[in-house]
């Protein structure tokens, strides 16, 4: 009878991987067996009430994955644009490849954390990132970030020039090909004649419609 195979033990050394995602690591200072996840990310935005767009690609060195994400929204500044890109990327990682890698890791070590390198072009979210800045912008979707590193994910926030790397360009591309395509859609309305305003509500329509909520032409208000 052959001798049953025994089962590999659990991998706790980060693994001999190289390639582009270790260069620019590199690049950055960080040595190899610092880094678990990197995520570059981008924005697209004009005004508060315009539309705005993101992009981000999300590389895990362990398991040599690399996620593409994009969005976007009727409404939203280009701070928002520029910080919400990670946090939608962390939102998918924690629930997926991250919280299996994680719980593998804290297996032999119940305190061990993924760590996650940041590389943006926006000065500021690398500044308030680096605990350098207030983050009294943004500040609620800050405290998602830091959600994400009471579960085990330290993150780390580095700085490079727009266009300094190709996957900041991808991501430029990408965020502003959603906020255009979000703008040429254009506002999606509620059924004509009616407004939201003539949804659950008996409280008088106000003389000047906000936030787009115009009736629709010929319509009394």
């Amino acid at each position: 009878m052959a001798a049953k195979q025994k089962k590999p033990a659990l991998e706790t050394e980060e693994p001999n991987y190289s390639g582009p995602s270790a260069a620019v690591m590199q690049m950055m200072g960080v040595e190899p067996h610092e880094w678990d996840v990197l995520l570059v990310g981008d924005g697209s935005g004009t005004t508060w009430n315009n539309p705005c767009g993101w992009a981000s690609v999300l590389i895990d060195r362990n398991l040599g994955l690399r996620k593409t994400m994009i969005g976007a929204m009727n409404a939203g500044t280009s701070y928002l644009a520029e910080l919400i890109p990670y946090v939608q990327a962390l939102s998918w990682y924690i629930e997926g490849p991250g919280k299996a890698r994680l719980l593998d890791l804290r297996m032999v070590n119940p305190t061990a954390k993924l760590k996650v390198h940041v590389i943006t072009d926006n000065q500021t979210l690398a500044t308030q990132g680096q605990g350098r800045m207030s983050r009294r912008k943004g500040f609620c979707y800050w405290r998602l970030i830091e959600a994400f590193e009471e579960e085990g994910y330290a993150v780390y926030w580095h700085w490079l020039g727009r266009s300094t790397i190709a996957l900041n360009c991808l991501c430029d591309y990408l965020a502003g090909e959603c906020r255009r395509g979000l703008t040429a859609i254009g506002p999606v309305e509620v059924p004509k004649p009616t407004t939201a305003y003539d949804y659950n509500s008996d409280e008088q329509k106000p003389e000047t419609p906000v936030n787009g909520d115009a009736p629709a032409p010929g319509v009394a208000p």
